[in-house]
């Protein structure tokens, strides 16, 4: 069984961490990695800890030498994940990057303080060779580094499948963007996200869960609307009734009613799929409704096909 290293974001001086692992390595940190714990790096305890903003910016010269190098600027199977994973590692809340090596460390009898101090002195050297890398625009000062990691080159790594340029590094649940958080001023109800930067004031009488597609219910003067995670206003509250919205075939569609009638909304295209003409819809599998209409059955489609 491999043994691995953990990375978290932290704040030392509160004492506060964000709430999973960003990461987990065996036995090391990724060779694309490396430039982004080489500022400030030292340990405490058995811990490591580096300075995460400015490990961002010698990650990104890194990053710009590799994609100088390798001709990939242009290529959106290149700027796609990188862009994604700096936006992940921009947004982290915490000024902090710790590294947990615990695990590893039991692999050698010395301390694992004394194996801290030095794998601190071990990244020290080798961000040596990156900064000489970056200086000189050229990888050849890495050659060693990308010799003893087993790839042929930096290419290599970045290109492997799971790794996706190096978004495929981290944790798969940590790159989702979180929900935002609901919160209550004056009996109101607003959202702000994970720096706690109001997304939406607290206008509204309830903000309902978003779901999968990242659409809640929000409730205002007795109407109903739809948001999104950034608070965007979808749809206004309008309707006397709505509820939660479906993801069907690429689109998002949610039941409302009108003047006492329900309908279907198509919430991309902020008009009725289905007209607010029926008594009662009824979900079924695929899209698909069963609509009443006084003592009229008849089943419908999403998109306001008659099916029967």
């Amino acid at each position: 069984m491999a043994h691995r290293i953990y990375i978290y974001n932290v704040n030392l001086r509160t004492k506060e961490t964000y709430p999973t692992y960003l990461a987990e390595w065996n036995y090391e940190i990724p060779i694309l990695m490396r430039p982004l714990f080489s500022a400030n790096i030292r340990s405490k305890g058995s811990q490591l800890y580096a300075n995460k903003e400015d490990g961002i910016a010698r990650l990104r010269y890194f990053y710009a030498l590799l994609a100088d190098r390798y001709q990939l600027h242009y290529k959106k199977s290149y700027y796609e994940p990188v862009n994604n994973m700096f936006e992940f590692l921009e947004a982290l809340p915490f000024d902090t990057l710790q590294i947990d090596g615990r695990d590893v460390f039991t692999m050698n009898a010395e301390k694992d303080v004394e194996q801290a101090k030095d794998w601190v002195e071990e990244i020290k050297m080798q961000a040596l060779l990156f900064e000489q890398a970056v200086e000189e625009q050229s990888l050849d000062p890495l050659d060693p580094l990308v010799k003893a990691s087993g790839y042929t080159s930096f290419l290599d790594a970045l290109q492997t499948d799971w790794i996706d340029y190096g978004l495929g590094l981290w944790e798969e649940d940590v790159l989702k963007e979180p929900d935002p958080e609901v919160f209550e001023a004056v009996g109101k109800q607003g959202l702000k996200n994970a720096k706690g930067d109001i997304l939406v004031e607290a206008i509204y009488d309830e903000i309902f869960e978003f779901n999968e597609q990242g659409i809640a219910v929000v409730e205002r003067d007795g109407l109903f609307g739809y948001v999104d995670t950034s608070g965007t206003i979808l749809i206004p509250c309008q309707y006397v009734e709505a509820f939660d919205a479906r993801h069907i075939n690429g689109n998002n569609y949610a039941e409302v009613e009108v003047a006492g009638k329900r309908g279907v909304l198509h919430i991309d295209t902020k008009q009725l799929s289905i007209p607010a003409l029926y008594d009662e819809l009824d979900w079924i599998a695929y899209g698909f409704l069963n609509a009443r209409q006084g003592d009229s059955h008849m089943l419908l489609s999403a998109e306001g096909r008659l099916i029967i």
